[in-house]
């Protein structure tokens, strides 16, 4: 079975984001910048985010798993269990989010706006995939449509942060 150009630049661009990523950890750590700050409560909160993402993500896996097993299939090989991260990192999101425990205590609130944006952004790329037919093929979601739900992902973030900044507003007179 040969990769095709396609399947090859998204492995790529992933290895790429991910040697990205642990260079930019490898550098903070290395000058000593340790940002994201948080208190007792907030790392609390999110050792339960990160438990209800955790299971999040195994109920996906193995209620796709099952669905395969059962000759049911809604997308390809490589995009079906790549969605239940997006499943997973949602819910660990949505979760810390509403606990407070997303934004770190040296963040700056005005950094909260980009989730939403970056979600309505991928969003409307992944619409222009459907759209644009590259979404689905032969019925089935292919790794093009990953930006629908990348973008869905960010935005149930974006908005359980917000809803829970507005609903705490009024009650400890922060105002963000």
């Amino acid at each position: 079975m040969t990769a095709d150009y396609k399947s090859m630049a998204w492995v790529i661009g992933a290895l790429c984001g991910i040697g990205l990523v642990l260079l930019i950890l490898l550098i903070q750590k290395l000058t000593g910048q340790t940002k994201n700050k948080f208190d007792e409560r907030q790392t609390a909160a999110r050792g339960v985010a990160y438990k209800w993402g955790f299971f999040s993500l195994m109920i996906y896996e193995a209620l796709y798993t099952m669905l395969l097993v059962l000759g049911i299939r809604f997308a390809d090989e490589p995009t079906g269990p790549i969605l239940g991260i997006f499943v997973g990192v949602a819910v660990f999101g949505a979760t810390a989010a509403a606990k407070d425990a997303y934004t770190a205590l040296d963040e700056t609130p005005r950094s909260r706006i980009l989730w939403p944006i970056i979600g309505v952004l991928w969003l409307f790329i992944g619409i222009m995939k459907v759209l644009g037919g590259e979404a689905l093929r032969d019925g089935l979601l292919t790794l093009d449509s990953m930006q629908l739900f990348l973008g869905a992902a960010f935005l149930v973030i974006g908005i359980v942060d917000l809803i829970h900044r507005m609903r705490n507003r009024g009650s400890d007179g922060e105002d963000e």
